[in-house]
């Protein structure tokens, strides 16, 4: 099997894999707003590029289509933005799971990239583990490159967050002509260091709310220091990081 995208193939070709010997990633992103400078797609284009590229690269790893919409009410109402209840994101996971448990695969790796969608997808695992008996792994692309992130960054706590540095840089590298000029730096109030504003870091408190109340521009991070070498250097660790996992994963 030349191609590593399950979508590529046809049911002969799927039959004639080993469902024990196969990790199969599913990859999740979401369709919101990112700001002036970023595409709506930006969480489903980099969940989808960093999975590809994986699999591509990993041995036995099939790569499904993105889940492309996700949870995210914290953007909804805003142009550009389409979201998925919980229940239905929900529903829409577990249903991809059980015809993958099907079809005999029960190596399964959920690559997420979208932070609104990180609970539920927890919560899906959970749930299908305990109806069913199968354990799937799930995984957000940048607790992988953890690291590389804080090497790399020149931003401050904050401004990797939402359209921030990262997003940018990996956007930069990957899809420059999507890309706009009009970045807008903002780094939000951690109300005195309770609250998390950055992907990486802590808060002792969660506080829903909506971006609008956040920001103006839609933005939360420090996306002016962006730029497409940290997010080539950014998107090779992840893409290496997840080939190390599908080897292990397939020994667990």
């Amino acid at each position: 099997m030349p191609s590593s995208h399950w979508a590529e193939h046809t049911r002969r070709d799927l039959e004639a894999v080993d469902p024990a010997e196969t990790v199969v990633f599913v990859p999740t992103g979401a369709v919101e707003q990112h700001g002036p400078h970023l595409p709506v797609g930006t969480d489903t284009f980099l969940a989808e590029a960093v999975t590809n590229a994986a699999a591509a690269q990993a041995t036995d790893v099939l790569a499904l289509p993105p889940l492309s919409f996700g949870y995210s009410p914290h953007h909804g109402g805003v142009p550009g933005t389409i979201t998925l209840s919980s229940e239905t994101y929900l529903s829409l996971v577990t249903d991809v799971l059980s015809s993958l448990v099907a079809d005999g695969f029960e190596r399964i790796a959920v690559v997420n990239g979208h932070g609104g969608n990180r609970s539920l997808l927890k919560t899906a695992a959970s749930d299908f583990h305990a109806d069913e008996g199968v354990s799937v792994a799930v995984l957000s692309y940048w607790d992988l490159i953890a690291e590389e992130v804080a090497e790399e960054r020149d931003s401050p706590t904050g401004g990797v967050s939402h359209a921030g540095e990262m997003e940018t840089s990996l956007l930069c590298y990957l899809r420059e002509e999507l890309v706009g000029d009009d970045t807008d730096d903002y780094v939000r109030d951690d109300r005195g260091g309770l609250t998390r504003t950055d992907l990486f870091g802590t808060g002792a408190v969660y506080y829903p709310q909506h971006f609008d109340d956040l920001t103006e521009t839609g933005v939360s991070g420090v996306p002016s220091t962006a730029d497409a070498a940290t997010g080539e250097r950014l998107f090779e660790a992840g893409v290496a990081e997840l080939v190390a996992f599908a080897d292990a994963y397939r020994e667990w």
